[in-house]
């Protein structure tokens, strides 16, 4: 072995600040940078490329996309997505749609979403597509404010779907494919998380809908902001939504408790914008075996309550 002389100068590349960099970063490091920069309040420059909901509005966002007046539901549909932040986001619009129970409806580019997620969406019976698709169906319930758009016409809710797909690790195949889904409105935004996850607990114009119950049973993980701006970590694995028909009582609907809740993982530091609602999905790949299910599962876990509070 060739002996190193004392008197020679030893030399070293770069040490990266730990602050900003790693030289190869885990998975919780990676995901909380990536939810920073998709919520954070502050762009760093004028090029800042980042989503950064915290910091602009989403018509700045789809500004070059989005036109003002309104639309046709055939035109709204045929906005196409835009790539922001390493995301693609599509803008969700709202129509007045009829009816009494839901009244309002969101309208966006679905033939191009399931085209473009068409490696999660599988044929027929999807829990992405379900998820994902009852999140936007609660925007025109609750995410707007647009309650003058006539009848068949359309306007910018504003409200966005933004997906992206990454690895936990080992390697690109469905054992370590995750997607990532946020639904984000500037509507009113949701109050009470824990109470809201119930099965048929909403306002009048949820209808005793299943809603966000639905979305966390079907999502590996489940992140909710509230009004507060509280970021809520939920695990439909731990707990099971109880159900709101009384098999019991000839499955007539029950009575909510005033203290029933479905209990958080954990309070997620992360940044909280400060208008609307956003949510935040995460889904394996649809061809992972139920063994590659459970270890992403309890990556992300892992790499999630790293960030909690």
């Amino acid at each position: 072995m060739a002996i190193r002389n004392s008197n020679e100068t030893i030399t070293h590349g770069a040490v990266p600040d730990p602050r900003a960099e790693s030289i190869d970063p885990q998975l919780d490091v990676r995901l909380d940078r990536e939810l920073r920069s998709l919520l954070k309040s502050e762009l760093e420059a004028p090029d800042d490329t980042a989503v950064a909901l915290g910091a602009r509005s989403l018509s700045d966002i789809f500004a070059e996309k989005v036109p003002r007046e309104r639309l046709s539901i055939d035109d709204a549909r045929a906005v196409e997505s835009i790539e922001v932040g390493g995301f693609t986001a599509w803008p969700i619009f709202i129509t007045y749609a009829g009816g009494s129970r839901d009244p309002y409806a969101p309208i966006y580019n679905n033939s191009q979403m399931e085209e473009r997620l068409s490696n999660f969406y599988t044929p027929g019976r999807s829990t992405v597509r379900g998820a994902i698709g009852e999140a936007i169906r609660n925007i025109g319930q609750h995410g707007h404010d647009l309650h003058a758009v006539g009848y068949h016409q359309c306007l910018f809710a504003p409200a966005a779907v933004l997906v992206k797909e990454f690895s936990v690790g080992g390697g690109d195949g469905p054992d370590g494919r995750v997607l990532m889904a946020v639904v984000t409105d500037e509507g009113g935004g949701v109050s009470d998380p824990e109470r809201s996850m119930l099965n048929g607990v909403g306002s009048m114009a949820g209808c005793d809908a299943l809603g966000m119950g639905i979305e966390m049973e079907y999502s590996l993980l489940y992140l909710v902001k509230s009004r507060k701006g509280e970021w809520c970590l939920f695990d439909g694995a731990r707990h099971l939504n109880p159900d709101k028909y009384d098999s019991a009582n000839g499955f007539k609907k029950r009575a909510i408790g005033d203290d029933e809740k479905i209990e958080r993982v954990a309070l997620l530091d992360l940044p909280a914008p400060a208008k609307g609602c956003q949510k935040i999905m995460f889904f394996a790949h649809p061809n992972a075996s139920a063994g590659q299910v459970k270890d992403i599962h309890e990556r992300l876990l892992s790499a999630l309550e790293a960030i909690a509070r």
